[in-house]
């Protein structure tokens, strides 16, 4: 049986322990304060903190590493040293960092922290990433596969990206998973674009400020709508899908991850404007198992995992009370959200009513307006 907790009146199921709406998940790194020592973990596949040895050094690839740096600025690094990808129009339309996992994975989580400059407006694509790939050639991502439909047998791969929809949501946009898989929906015109998975509540990680973005992947039973999909931002689980058929082959595993930027030189102008896209990379962790935020200290014990809190990024007065609106504002929305799967509407639109009244300046009060006309 599953686990329940009632909160605020509404019921909620958690399959693996007692998870309130938008409560902290901790995970590995809650063993590792600081994230010291956790590439030593079983579970811990890749860890990069850029912070010793030469940029893109832990990666078997590194594209454009020209527009790719090692940020110092104690205003905005994450420990000593970050990861700085910077594209200036007329020069790179891209650039990223790849990794190959041999043979392949069946399970993958990647957690990083990621930040967006003030000059970041919106991209086409980038953000981090997976491919299960049986290119031959050793080859990194799909390849030549925009507008396609891949084979069952061949690959499937996923980003985790901001989109704006044309400036209807602003900068750097709204997370989703861009994905291709072999049984994609058409666009109507026999063309496969990418895609969505969307988390809800809908999240946008904000311009200025450390945002930790966890995901993780399932492969299916070959051939089978089994397969998962998980996101977490700063630790709260904010969309999650068990049905996907990625795959047809068992051959077809998870051996490749990625982070990176894309937008072309004539596509600034409509991508919000300016010249330049600047984001920062840091305490990149890719495991088998959740990792979770980076802690300050271990939890005292397996039931006050409180005592394990979060490290938050520096951040202005003005920056602390948005932020902590903006997830109070997400707390209440996935409560709504249950109940309404509950059919108790009634405590839904009570929620829905309090986050536009707490919370009106919010993104996510906008999707509480339009649940309550």
């Amino acid at each position: 049986m599953r686990d329940m907790v009632a909160i605020c009146g509404v019921l909620l199921l958690a399959s693996g322990g007692l998870v309130a709406a938008g409560e902290v998940e901790l995970g590995l790194a809650a063993k590792y304060p600081g994230d010291v020592g956790i590439k030593a973990d079983p579970a811990v596949l890749f860890h990069d903190n850029f912070e010793q040895g030469k940029l893109g050094g832990k990666w078997d690839w590194v594209r454009s590493p020209k527009s790719i740096f090692v940020e110092t600025d104690k205003e905005i690094v994450r420990g000593t040293q970050s990861l700085r990808s910077a594209l200036t129009k007329g020069k790179d339309d891209d650039n990223g960092l790849w990794k190959r996992l041999t043979p392949g994975e069946e399970v993958l989580h990647m957690r990083h922290y990621v930040r967006y400059g003030d000059d970041f407006g919106y991209i086409h694509h980038g953000g981090s990433g997976f491919c299960a790939s049986a290119r031959r050639g050793g080859g990194f991502g799909p390849g030549g596969h925009a507008g396609k439909s891949p084979k069952g047998d061949m690959y499937f791969w996923n980003t985790l990206e901001p989109i704006g929809r044309r400036g209807r949501w602003k900068a750097p946009g709204r997370l989703i998973f861009y994905s291709y898989w072999w049984k994609m929906k058409p666009d109507g015109r026999g063309n496969y674009w990418g895609n969505w998975f969307q988390p809800d509540p809908p999240q946008n990680p904000g311009i200025g400020k450390w945002t930790c973005v966890e995901w993780r992947v399932k492969c299916n039973t070959p051939a089978q709508p089994d397969g998962e999909l998980c996101v977490w931002v700063n630790g709260v689980r904010c969309g999650e899908w068990k049905d996907v058929n990625w795959r047809s082959s068992a051959e077809l595993k998870v051996n490749q991850f990625s982070i990176g930027i894309y937008l072309t030189n004539d596509g600034y102008e409509r991508s919000g404007g300016g010249t330049t896209r600047t984001q920062w990379y840091d305490d990149i962790v890719v495991a088998r198992s959740y990792i979770g935020p980076v802690v300050k200290e271990k939890p005292k014990s397996e039931g006050a995992p409180s005592a394990g809190l979060p490290i938050e990024p520096k951040m202005s007065p003005e920056e602390q009370k948005r932020t902590a609106a903006e997830k109070d504002a997400a707390r209440l929305y996935q409560m709504a959200r249950q109940a309404e799967r509950l059919g108790q509407r009634d405590v839904a639109t009570k929620l829905y009513q309090q986050i536009v009244e707490k919370h009106g300046q919010t993104e996510i009060a906008k999707q509480a307006e339009a649940k309550l006309r």
